[in-house]
């Protein structure tokens, strides 16, 4: 069976002839064309020729199946081959961007067996700022790109290719950025039961909002708040050593967190104090003073203890006089004292 054409571009008229199928001891009675390959024939009868439509591009298995006139048949077949409509496709991929700009490459392709003079355009975001190996011009959002005289035509297989540079962001914007996490605690020390409040609306995203914010202020792996509420009010009852964590969550999904140290530490009054002379005058004298505790964890210390005559000065610790007693207490660097942790300061007083 011989197929005219057997190629071509849809909606594609084939005929199919089946005259030159033979019969050595008779004569051929029928002919059954399937010419679509479903297995259901498009014509049975005494004709040996058959004219077929393709309407849809695809590879077809064509048969005729021939039978003589003692009922024995046999079949042959040929390929038709239905294609597109020749066409040149543009496609345009952006390999590199940044801020302001971005690099693409472009192919220029065909289906077509026959050499094409390609002039075609392609859309864009920006302004094509230099373009190489083709010849160009851009209006409003649209470029038109020509070959050059070396590479101006273009064939199935052996594809164009060239670049450009351009501003702007070419349709394909950067993904999202994830959010920036804050957290303050206030206070972020004191004593048994302390209360305190974390703050984290100094979160930022670069390029949404954030929606949910989920803190673990305790250090147990567990978070005591999820919600869109930037603060939260924690009180803690015992002594220790915490890393508090919020988790902050954007509009695009993007999550990430930060923490702070928040310790608490034993009541003041658990402690010691010796005030030992240094050096004395007629007028005054100056001592040291030494803050000692027997606790194995910190302790937030305040002491009390009697002096002679009036304190002119006195220095590493927060203090006040009522007539021969002062009360002192650490400063944000030595307020702490333990066991294997004793504090010192000293002070002068006049007689």
């Amino acid at each position: 069976m011989a197929a005219n054409p057997a190629s071509g571009t849809a909606p594609l008229d084939v005929t199919f002839d089946a005259s030159g199928s033979t019969d050595i001891d008779g004569a051929i009675v029928a002919y059954s064309f399937d010419a679509d390959g479903d297995g259901a024939p498009e014509a049975v009868g005494a004709s040996s020729t058959f004219g077929y439509r393709y309407d849809d591009i695809g590879t077809y298995s064509a048969t005729v199946t021939v039978t003589d006139d003692e009922g024995l048949s046999s079949t042959a077949s040929t390929t038709v081959e239905a294609g597109g409509p020749t066409q040149v496709d543009v496609d345009v991929a952006i390999v590199n961007a940044w801020g302001s700009g971005y690099q693409a490459e472009v192919t220029v392709s065909t289906n077509g067996a026959d050499p094409i003079d390609w002039d075609e355009t392609f859309e864009t975001s920006g302004t094509v700022q230099d373009l190489w190996n083709a010849d160009w011009s851009q209006t409003a959002n649209t470029v038109r790109i020509r070959g050059m005289s070396w590479n101006n035509t273009v064939v199935a297989g052996s594809p164009v290719e060239f670049g450009f540079v351009a501003s702007g962001d070419g349709g394909n914007p950067p993904p999202p950025s994830p959010p920036s996490p804050a957290l303050v605690a206030s206070p972020s020390a004191g004593v048994a039961p302390l209360d305190v409040t974390f703050d984290a609306s100094g979160s930022t995203d670069p390029d949404g909002t954030i929606v949910a914010y989920s803190f673990d202020v305790d250090s147990d792996g567990t978070a005591e708040a999820t919600g869109a509420s930037p603060m939260l009010s924690y009180r803690y009852d015992a002594t220790g050593s915490y890393t508090a964590t919020v988790v902050v969550t954007d509009n695009d999904g993007l999550t990430d967190a930060t923490a702070v140290a928040v310790e608490v530490n034993e009541p003041g009054g658990a402690v010691d104090v010796a005030v030992t002379t240094t050096d004395s005058w007629p007028s005054g004298y100056c001592a040291n003073v030494k803050v000692t505790s027997s606790s194995s964890t910190a302790v937030d210390w305040n002491v009390t203890f009697s002096v002679r005559g009036a304190v002119s000065q006195l220095w590493n610790a927060v203090w006040s006089q009522n007539g021969s007693e002062i009360s002192a207490q650490g400063v944000s660097w030595n307020n702490l004292v333990s066991a294997s942790q004793p504090v010192e300061f000293g002070f002068c007083a006049s007689l």
